[in-house]
């Protein structure tokens, strides 16, 4: 089941910065974080909107619970991590 999600304005720039070292970084992915366990598997799409457009798409490679630091703020996200490399 392909999935939309919209990046907060107030997070725009956490976002840009993530995804730079993404770009940078071959081993690296990004990843979406949500509550609950959505009905998400590996092969989906995860569409991201950001100001008020669609951005594109990543494709699952693995869905995780629990915590996970990203690499390139070291902040840390609880929840479901919906873990993408290929970006579209």
């Amino acid at each position: 089941m392909d999935i939309l999600v919209t990046t907060p304005k107030h997070a725009h720039q956490l976002a840009s910065e993530e995804a730079k070292f993404v770009e940078k970084n071959p081993d690296a992915y990004w990843f979406r974080t949500l509550r609950g366990k959505p009905n998400v598997q590996v092969g989906d799409r995860v569409y991201y909107v950001d100001n008020g457009r669609i951005r594109g798409y990543g494709i699952v490679f693995a869905v995780d619970y629990g915590e996970l630091q990203c690499e390139a703020t070291r902040k840390i996200y609880k929840g479901t991590h919906l873990k993408q490399r290929k970006w579209v």
